[in-house]
């Protein structure tokens, strides 16, 4: 066997050049394994940190909530579910009033930032699935709680825009058109049917949450991941 292929340089640089090049392959491999790892590690965390927030806040709260079937309850509940660190954009967000056009631009920024963090609590709902075990219980309260909110914002709306100009019109109307007051009552019924049924949910799936111990599993599975 001829060895003098040992002693060219050309060999030896192109052996040590491929040997770089499978250990740079090697540790680009590593290094992107340990990124998307360190990725899902980060969305894991941030999803739930979320979900506890809301629901920590949920379970010091929800003796204050008053659900009395009155206008003033879904204003002032409004605001309390919104002060919290992961809602404070939304305090003091209120539906636009459609007779007060000095506020139509702030108005509109209003109602842009309320549909934006609807959005985002309803993709982080989405994302639990797909990034935990047995999280259908605090998958579904943040969607609940999510969609609480929408219920009071559109109660508020139809109020300031509907039922408070409808109560302006009864006092010219003539007896006849009594009628469409009643037709009121019921659209004002039809707004909040929603509200009553997702506190229910937020009522049950708190439960849920605590009996099954999810809070406790999930955080498990982060520490694991």
């Amino acid at each position: 066997m001829n060895w003098n292929f040992l002693s060219d340089w050309q060999f030896w640089l192109a052996l040590v050049t491929a040997i770089v090049a499978i250990i740079a392959l090697i540790q680009a491999k590593h290094q992107t394994k340990l990124s998307n790892k360190q990725h899902l590690f980060d969305q894991r965390v941030e999803i739930f940190s979320v979900a506890k927030e809301l629901y920590d806040f949920y379970l010091r709260n929800k003796q204050q909530l008053k659900y009395d079937n009155k206008p003033i309850s879904c204003a002032t509940n409004l605001i309390l579910l919104t002060q919290t660190d992961y809602l404070h954009d939304l305090f003091g967000v209120y539906p636009p009033n459609l007779g007060d056009k000095n506020k139509a631009k702030k108005d509109k920024i209003n109602s842009e930032k309320f549909a934006k963090k609807w959005s985002e609590m309803t993709k982080i709902s989405s994302k639990f699935e797909f990034l935990f075990d047995n999280s259908e219980d605090l998958k579904e309260f943040v969607l609940a709680y999510a969609n609480i909110l929408s219920s009071m914002y559109n109660y508020e709306y139809f109020w300031r825009n509907d039922i408070m100009q409808a109560s302006k019109d009864s006092r010219s109307l003539p007896p006849a058109d009594i009628v469409k007051i009643e037709e009121w009552k019921l659209l004002e019924e039809k707004y909040r049917e929603p509200i009553t049924d997702n506190v229910g949910k937020l009522d049950e799936l708190s439960k849920k949450i605590s009996q099954n111990d999810t809070i406790e599993t999930i955080t498990k599975q982060i520490k694991l991941k």
